[in-house]
């Protein structure tokens, strides 16, 4: 979608995949068992770049930095633009997905513990979440 000043306008963005993951000017999408980072010019939709990531998993969150979080099999990598990447040990539920809690913080949800991850630049850390408590009548 395009801001035009008075309305927002679709973008004439054509993908060979299934969309994974979206920023303002980059998506990830997944073609058979690969998954491929796909720059494109928000104001056109032009796709200027394609990158195959290797070594990458879905579920994908692609952060407004450029990073990824995907799991790995120990836990989660955060993988920046510069190619490095940090390992954050957790035993992950299975069948997950991210979901953004606010500003520098991500929430991982699945069947079993659900956990908070912040992603804060160098301050990177993830926390169990309390389970929810039935309720009982009395």
């Amino acid at each position: 979608m395009r801001w035009t000043g008075t309305s927002f306008e679709p973008l004439p963005l054509n993908v060979d995949g299934t969309v994974i993951a979206i920023s303002a000017s980059e998506i990830i999408i997944q073609r058979d068992d690969t998954l491929v980072a796909q720059a494109f010019l928000p104001v056109s939709g032009e796709i200027t770049s394609q990158t195959i990531l290797i070594g990458v998993n879905s579920p994908v969150f692609l952060l407004p930095t450029g990073a990824l979080i995907f799991p790995e099999a120990d836990g989660l990598a955060i993988r920046k633009p510069d190619g490095t990447q940090l390992h954050i040990d957790v035993t992950l539920p299975d069948n997950f997905t991210f979901q953004q809690m606010g500003d520098g913080w991500i929430e991982i949800r699945g069947a079993g513990p659900q956990f908070a991850l912040r992603i804060v630049e160098n301050r990177e850390q993830i926390y169990r979440l309390p389970d929810a408590e039935p309720e009982v009548n009395q």
